[in-house]
């Protein structure tokens, strides 16, 4: 979106990167800066069995775990990526795009 503006001229930077901020979008950000806040509550606290659970739930569970979370909260991006493909900016017109830089 933002490299269409550029590329067009049609629309500001600015009206582009605000164009990107959707409802669902910020939504989805509450929710991710919420369960960041309680993770880290958490880590910190000084309550000896959150603590003691913490401590083994980063020592005994698997990375998988950890990667499963991220791509949990990922799922606002991973929608918009997907609208932008499908309404903004096709892959075909992201190529050309690319095409026409490196000539």
């Amino acid at each position: 979106n933002i490299a269409l503006a550029l590329k067009s001229q049609k629309m500001t930077v600015k009206e582009a990167i605000s164009h990107c901020d959707t409802e669902s979008r910020r939504k989805s950000a509450k929710s991710v800066v919420k369960e960041a806040r309680l993770f880290c509550n958490l880590a910190i606290s000084q309550n000896p069995v959150v603590m003691a659970f913490m401590y083994l739930y980063t020592k005994l569970a698997p990375d998988s775990e950890f990667i499963s979370l991220i791509v949990q909260t990922d799922k606002s991006n991973r929608e918009f990526l997907k609208e932008l493909d499908e309404q903004r900016c096709t892959p075909r017109e992201q190529t050309a795009m690319r095409q026409q830089q490196d000539a």
